[in-house]
């Protein structure tokens, strides 16, 4: 069986903000498209660009990430930033 990935841009999110509704129901289509994905794929990584990189709490979130999403590993790419 040929291996995969699925890379996940910026769409781990809680919609847990004032005003989300609108945003939940536009999303809820998507999401469940990627589960669908999700299933098929037995590593997930995801890129993050932050200014400060935390790697212990990033280490957590991604063990976090694996147990939720039933995933065998969950890699993030920490792409730091600078403002300018």
């Amino acid at each position: 069986m040929p291996r995969s990935a699925l890379l996940l841009i910026d769409v781990i999110n809680d919609m847990d903000f004032e005003g989300s509704e609108s945003l939940v129901r536009l999303a809820e289509p998507m999401a469940r498209r990627l589960w669908t994905l999700k299933r098929r794929a037995r590593v997930i990584m995801i890129e993050v660009v932050v200014e400060v990189f935390d790697r212990e709490w990033w280490a957590r979130y991604c063990e976090q990430l694996e147990t939720r999403f039933g995933q065998e590993e969950v890699l993030a790419r920490a792409l730091a930033m600078e403002r300018i």
